[in-house]
């Protein structure tokens, strides 16, 4: 509830009684104020005493409310407004009839109708106002709600909206986000409410990292966007009355979104199998214990969703993102290194590829073709001869570094970020072919081991998107693998190849 402001003449008033109040000093405090402001009101006790109890008589009805109002600050309001275990639990309901609306078989409403519901039940996307990460998270909403709808024909016929900006073109990674890994988490809980207590999570999830890349919402509470995931658990950690909608879950809950958070890693660098076991063995170690991977899993493909819903993908996705959902009992039985070989041999399988235990060389090429981002059998082997075609040093160097290298057994791992965007580039580039893609990848690599193969950590991120804008562009008329290059230092464990 907002209460008008005070009258400048009744903070006079005010000051000036206080003021007497200070020079005076008198023994019945309150009794003296109680006069002072009685007699500068002008109003007869009396008759204001009347007034009052026919107030007081009065039934009255107080509205909050429900979104903030445009002269406001969301920063100041929202926590000031949802500070109430009243509110937090009618707020807990609003967010229970949204998702049973959702779950139900009925056709899902359009994607503003969603939001506007969402941005009611969930008031932190008051905090996005009139920023582009309000669209987002209207993606978001709209895409989490399509894979979660009972309506069997969601992902059919509800595809197209009446706003262009939240259609969705991919289906593929829809129907494998929905049959994979929302409705198996869904199995996976007692009863209706904790089902709908893990999709606010992942919707949660999304806007905390929304929140941590937005420089408004980092400017007020003095945190960089630079790592959104970090930004998020500093708000949830130090800041909680920040996120009412996060304070209102079960522990449990609280303490899911933390550790997932912790363990963030962009859901294309699984697809892409840019990740290495060391993001394996951060899975295992921060999700294991609270149960929570086919959580994260989840989070970061409705995510990863919401940017790709222009992307017409191809059918096999949908079994692409069956096999992530399929490595998570792999991390929690065996090592790191175990259960990466044995989610590349599921890849592999896909094209009756075999891929046998240790196989360093295989594992790297099969690396490669992921990150290409095709399941086309045929590109899969123009990228294996590709390899093969390499001077012996080159393949080697991929061997080792692609293959060999995880960050838990052998370090430094370089993760080649954006190296899935390089390789796709490589594939859609009419006047590339894949052998000069890998050759030039050989040459990063030799000049990555050639300074940075002893420093003493696990990994190294190595920023490639230079590369990838470069093979995009690129005529055909100078060798691709000729291209000149630079690594530099960006951070103690950040490097970036620019060119």
């Amino acid at each position: 509830m907002n209460w008008s402001p005070l009258t400048a003449e009744c903070s006079q008033a005010v000051a000036d009684v206080l003021k007497d109040v200070a020079q005076q000093r008198p023994k019945d405090l309150f009794g003296f104020v109680i006069a002072e402001l009685e007699r500068k009101s002008t109003l007869d006790p009396s008759e204001f005493e009347a007034h009052f109890l026919e107030c007081k008589r009065q039934s009255r009805t107080y509205v909050l409310e429900d979104r903030c109002p445009s002269n406001e600050d969301p920063m100041v309001w929202v926590p000031m407004r949802y500070n109430d275990d009243t509110i937090l639990l009618k707020q807990q309901r609003l967010a229970h009839e949204l998702w049973m609306d959702v779950l139900s078989v009925e056709e899902l409403p359009t994607g503003k109708e969603l939001f506007d519901r969402a941005l009611v039940a969930y008031p932190e996307l008051n905090y996005l106002r009139d920023s582009p990460a309000e669209a987002t998270a209207a993606q978001v909403v709209r895409g989490l709600c399509l894979c979660c709808s009972g309506c069997p024909t969601a992902l059919e016929t509800s595809l197209e909206d009446d706003s262009n900006s939240l259609t969705f073109s991919c289906k593929g990674l829809l129907m494998g986000t929905k049959t994979s890994l929302l409705e198996p988490l869904a199995l996976s809980q007692e009863d209706l409410s904790a089902k709908i207590e893990g999709i606010e999570g992942i919707l949660l999830f999304v806007v905390l990292r929304l929140l941590g890349g937005h420089e408004a919402f980092c400017r007020y509470y003095g945190l960089s966007p630079e790592d959104p995931s970090a930004v998020a658990v500093a708000i949830l950690t130090h800041t909680p009355e920040a996120m009412p909608s996060v304070k209102r879950l079960p522990a449990s809950s609280r303490k899911l979104l933390l550790a997932s958070l912790r363990a963030y890693l962009p859901f294309h660098m699984i697809l892409g199998s840019e990740m290495i076991p060391w993001h394996m063995l951060e899975l295992k170690e921060s999700l294991v214990p609270c149960q929570g991977l086919l959580f994260l899993l989840a989070a970061l493909a409705v995510e990863y969703a919401a940017s790709q819903r222009l992307v017409e993908v191809a059918p096999e996705v949908a079994d692409v993102v069956r096999i992530v959902s399929a490595s998570a009992p792999n991390i929690e039985k065996h090592s790191a290194s175990r259960a990466y070989e044995l989610y590349l041999r599921r890849r592999a399988e896909c094209h009756q590829w075999r891929l046998v235990r240790d196989d360093f060389r295989h594992r790297a090429v099969i690396r490669l073709c992921c990150m290409a981002g095709t399941e086309t059998t045929k590109a899969w082997e123009e990228i294996k001869k590709a390899v093969e075609g390499l001077p012996e040093a080159a393949r080697g160097r991929i061997e080792n570094e692609l293959g060999l290298k995880d960050g838990v057994t052998s370090t430094p791992a370089f993760v080649l970020e954006g190296a899935s965007q390089f390789m796709t580039q490589v594939g859609n580039n009419p006047h590339l072919d894949y052998q000069s893609g890998v050759h030039l990848l050989a040459r990063v690599l030799e000049e990555l081991v050639a300074n940075y193969d002893e420093t003493a950590v696990p990994q190294l991120q190595v920023q490639m998107s230079d590369l990838a804008a470069k093979a995009q562009g690129h005529d055909g008329s100078t060798p691709l693998q000729d291209l000149s290059f630079s690594v530099e230092e960006v951070g103690p464990t950040l490097l970036r190849v620019t060119c």
